[in-house]
């Protein structure tokens, strides 16, 4: 798996807060969406619909928003595969 990046995402109808990372032909992006935090898998030209997460000028700290989407998770659910995703990150 390549470097995860925190990025927002549009899905179409929002913009959501996600961590990205690029496959060989695909890009996954994990999201927060109405039913909890889940893997949106997607064509790797789709990356022209995200845009870095900024804080302050600064990317946002990828382990800060891991840390927040775990707190979220047990909140509201998680599926099999972005828990997989969180697992792995640093």
């Amino acid at each position: 798996m390549s470097a995860l990046q925190a990025v927002r995402y549009h899905d179409g109808e929002r913009w959501c807060v996600g961590l990205m990372y690029l496959g060989h032909k695909r890009m996954k992006v994990v999201v927060i969406g109405d039913n909890g935090i889940r893997v949106v898998v997607e064509p790797k030209t789709s990356a022209r619909y995200t845009q870095p997460l900024m804080r302050h000028d600064k990317p946002y700290p990828v382990d800060r928003l891991v840390r927040n989407f775990r707190r979220y998770a047990r909140d509201v659910g998680i599926t099999q595969g972005a828990r997989a995703v969180l697992e792995e990150a640093p």
